[in-house]
């Protein structure tokens, strides 16, 4: 496994199923979040995973991250590496707080931001374009 800076050929090449913000319709987001803030891409010869921090103002980032469908086959490196890129762009930019939203229906994203240090902040009702329901986390520092 590699860490590399994020690059938008990236999620050109990530293999993930479409849904949600997870979609190749979102791919002018993405590549604005690339230019938001720190990220990284997680590489084994092809992109696993994706993630970073936009900083919204001095002190305070929103977490963004793609997890391609190969997350499954490498879940200790991706949360190792997710977890070590959080608290390195944390500190680097001397952020005290960074926020995520996960769709609340998401079992495994939840429990993954959790694991991460994120602790849940409130329901965030028909977040969604489709109107779905998503939830609020901060890491605070």
């Amino acid at each position: 496994m590699e860490v590399v800076p994020f690059d938008i050929s990236h999620f050109d090449t990530l293999d993930f199923e479409d849904r949600d913000m997870l979609s190749r319709e979102y791919r002018a987001t993405y590549e604005s979040f690339g230019k938001a803030g720190p990220c990284f891409t997680l590489m084994n010869n092809i992109p696993i995973f994706s993630g970073g921090i936009v900083i919204n103002w001095p002190g305070c980032g929103s977490a963004w991250m793609l997890p391609s469908i190969h997350v499954e086959d490498h879940p200790a490196s991706v949360y190792r590496y997710t977890e070590m890129m959080i608290k390195k762009y944390m500190e680097e930019n001397h952020l005290h707080r960074v926020q995520a939203s996960v769709k609340a229906d998401d079992v495994k994203a939840n429990r993954f931001v959790v694991n991460l240090g994120f602790q849940f902040e409130g329901l965030m009702r028909a977040f969604w374009t489709d109107k779905s329901d998503y939830f609020l986390y901060a890491r605070i520092n």
